[in-house]
């Protein structure tokens, strides 16, 4: 079987949720090689910024990796490439409430055990549940 990619689809900037989002915040990084305190680390899935009421799609996607606002685009940078003073988005909400929202749908889903979420909240909750038990009794 061929490989298929699936089509994606846009969010619907017109619904509430994106009109009264606010925009995001930008910090500047402090030094070379360090983003500022509760910077946003990217994920896999397209993400979106409101910037100046407008929003706009980071230029990549990479996990792990820092949005940084220049020259009216979202770049994607590795944290060790970043420069003090790149204006770097901070916010850990990801559905607009800080004005970042991560399109985790955007090429449908199969079915529900296929749902973005589903491995985090069912699969990996046990194991997480437990490391944490462990962590607790060494500390």
């Amino acid at each position: 079987m061929a490989f298929h990619l699936r089509t994606y689809t846009a969010p619907d900037f017109s619904k509430e949720k994106f009109i009264s989002a606010p925009d995001v915040v930008l910090k500047e990084a402090p030094v070379d090689m360090a983003a500022p305190e509760n910077f946003h680390a990217l994920s896999i899935f397209p993400e979106y910024f409101k910037i100046n009421g407008k929003w706009l799609l980071a230029e990549d996607s990479r996990m792990d990796c820092v949005p940084v606002y220049k020259d009216g685009k979202v770049y994607v940078i590795e944290p060790r490439h970043l420069k003090k003073g790149d204006l770097v988005v901070v916010g850990r909400t990801e559905d607009c409430q800080d004005g970042i929202y991560v399109h985790a749908n955007g090429f449908g889903s199969i079915d529900k055990k296929q749902e973005v979420w589903y491995f985090l909240l069912y699969k990996c909750r046990t194991y997480v549940d437990r490391y944490n038990k462990f962590l607790r009794r060494k500390v």
